[in-house]
């Protein structure tokens, strides 16, 4: 279990910060005509003030990614001793890295716009100014990648749960389910992001028609491939899972390696094909001579975007290469940003709260006028003594194929909610490789449970059996 969740952290760790480093780092170039999502006139580009301003910011930033990712890789190490402890870490780090990125990209942007400002290479003629080009906006509606591919993509996911939604495998069910829907709102949010952005793309980059429907319909294409081909992979990581579980009427080690494998790829080609997608944009409007020039830096100048003369709510983010921001002049962005803040907020609270009672598992026993309590990780079952129908002590644990529904798990311990091939929904708490194990059976429950001591183990029977 240690390996598997270095290499899954390990490889979103290397992902999330691969992707922020070229999202970030781009901006670092002159390009466009703008460099760290300023508008710099050609003539003043290359001017000391200008290019020691870059150079800075540009050690500032690659320094803060190598210091984190040494950190988080190194943190990693955690995941062999206590997963809970590193599942926190991760979460804190993951947001305060993210938002210390985002923080010192704005500020650098801010520096650099208020010495723009300070030279007087502001143009106020340009920044209410919009270029349209009529030829661009009719390729609004055609689609180089077709959305019916989606479509398909979402019926076999569909397809795959229909057996165990049917009672095929029945005690798979819940858990397939879950891997199902999570397949499915992947590819239901690549679909709405296609649609989205090949409706939105029609961006004006020259005065020469020919390279704006150049430009425009190579974001389209690569978009599309890179959302379709993320969806594909998300989707035969689930069938394998679904097949697995039909076939076999088990989830194995390898399974799962295999399912975050395929998840992995599916975040690695997506990234690829964008970088390629930028690759060649780039080549294109670098070699365009007759560039369109809309000084509008005003609306950037927090490092976000604010223009009350713009009634979109999602624009393309000028700070982030490929990536919307909103538009925060508009209600809906602030009540996005709410809703958003509201929801991860939300997610962080519970996630750490249902961790930090597993950074240190202790399995207590209770017996207090004939109710029993069995109680650890943040897991309890209570029963009357009377309802007791099977009490055993096991030398083994059964080979029941536990799989986890809600609870922890590593190495050196299970508690919470399990299911088995044959005794079905049970509850462990359970130090693993400590025998013997008690097995108790109600009217309405089965748990397995026992202490770290063999000896109390032992001491919990008899008071059970007395």
């Amino acid at each position: 279990m240690g390996i598997f969740m270095f290499i899954t952290f390990a490889s979103a760790n290397l992902i999330t910060i691969g992707a922020m480093w070229y999202g970030l780092m781009s901006q670092y170039r002159y390009n466009s005509g703008m460099v760290l999502g300023v508008h710099i006139p050609p003539e003043h580009a290359e001017e000391p003030g200008v290019t020691e301003q870059v150079t800075n910011a540009r050690r500032k930033m690659k320094r803060f990614h190598i210091i984190n990712l040494i950190l988080i890789m190194a943190l990693s190490i955690l995941c062999f001793f206590n997963m809970a402890l590193y599942v926190i870490i991760w979460i804190v780090w993951i947001f305060a890295y993210i938002g210390a990125a985002i923080y010192f990209n704005a500020a650098m942007h801010r520096k650099l716009y208020d010495y723009k400002v300070a030279q007087g290479w502001l143009v106020e003629g340009q920044k209410k100014k919009v270029y349209i080009d009529t030829a661009v906006l009719t390729m609004t509606e055609k689609s180089a990648v077709p959305y019916r591919y989606h479509a398909v993509v979402i019926l076999i996911e569909i397809l795959c749960v229909l057996p165990f939604l049917c009672g095929k495998r029945p005690v798979f069910w819940e858990e397939m389910g879950i891997f199902c829907i999570c397949a499915v709102a992947v590819s239901v949010t690549a679909w709405i992001a296609h649609v989205f952005i090949n409706r939105r793309q029609h961006t004006v980059y020259s005065q020469d028609t020919q390279k704006n429907q150049q430009v425009n319909y190579l974001i389209k294409k690569y978009t599309g491939e890179a959302l379709l081909a993320m969806s594909s992979c998300n989707a035969a990581a689930w069938v394998m899972i679904a097949v697995q579980a039909l076939i076999f009427n088990s989830l194995n080690a390898v399974i799962f390696y295999s399912y975050v494998a395929l998840e992995s790829l599916s975040g690695v080609v997506f990234l690829v094909l964008l970088f390629q997608m930028y690759k060649k944009k780039n080549a294109i409007l670098n070699a365009d001579n007759t560039p369109v020039y809309v000084d509008d830096d005003e609306y950037w100048k927090t490092g976000f975007y604010y223009n009350p003369n713009d009634r979109h709510m999602l624009v393309a983010d000028r700070m982030q290469s490929g990536n919307y921001s909103f538009n925060y002049a508009t209600a809906g962005a602030k009540i996005w940003t709410g809703i958003i803040t509201f929801v991860v907020a939300g997610t962080i609270v519970f996630t750490v709260a249902a961790m930090l009672p597993l950074i240190h598992v202790k399995v207590d026993f209770i017996m207090e006028n004939n109710r029993l309590t069995v109680e650890g990780g943040g897991y309890k079952i209570t029963f009357d003594k009377e309802s007791i129908q099977r009490a055993e002590l096991l030398d083994t644990m059964p080979r029941d194929n536990f799989t986890k529904t809600n609870g922890g798990a590593t190495e050196t311990y299970a508690v919470g909610h399990f299911k088995g091939n044959t005794y079905g929904k049970c509850m462990l708490f359970i130090y693993k490789g400590n025998a013997p194990y008690i097995l108790v059976q109600t009217d309405t429950q089965t748990m397995f449970f026992n202490a770290k001591d063999s000896s109390m183990t032992k001491q919990w029977y008899e008071q059970l059996c007395e």
